[in-house]
């Protein structure tokens, strides 16, 4: 319990009156918290939607996902099969990429690398992938891996 003035006769009473004892005149009633949070809540939706700027190209087209560019399914077919080659290697600490090349359409990608054999000494690889088929014969490197390229040796580092 408080002790409040009352607006009207300026006389101390409890803030629990209904109405002052010296004048007669009504008290105003507390507003409840739960008031309060609706309030608010309604006044940040309306500020929300008076900021709100609607763009029409973007509510007229949907929410389609871009397709991926080419550049970026070329360094991601690279990567692949970098870590693919990686996993296959005793030693993969010792493996260096000489070239990865790919082709425009990311369909043919090629891999030159150096990596420690059984014995310890270096030993030279190749690998081809096409269409998503791993090839390991020279003759398929010397059949797909035409110019051009792009040169993406630096995603296999």
């Amino acid at each position: 319990m408080a002790i409040v003035k009352c607006k009207e006769c300026g006389k101390e009473i409890s803030n629990n009156a209904a109405a002052c004892p010296g004048c007669g005149a009504n008290l105003p009633k507390k507003t409840k918290p739960l008031v309060w949070a609706v309030l608010a809540v309604v006044g940040m939706l309306v500020i929300l939607a008076a900021t709100r700027q609607s763009d029409p190209v973007k509510s007229a087209t949907p929410n389609t996902p871009r397709p991926p560019d080419k550049q970026a399914l070329q360094v991601a077919l690279a990567r692949e099969g970098a870590n693919e080659i990686r996993k296959a290697m005793r030693d993969p600490d010792s493996l260096t990429f000489e070239f990865i090349g790919v082709n425009d359409t990311a369909s043919v990608a090629c891999f030159k690398y150096r990596s420690k054999n059984g014995y310890g000494g270096m030993a030279n690889g190749a690998l081809t992938i096409v269409n998503r088929k791993t090839m390991v014969r020279p003759e398929e490197y010397a059949k797909h891996c035409i110019p051009p390229l792009h040169d993406w040796t630096s995603a296999g580092n």
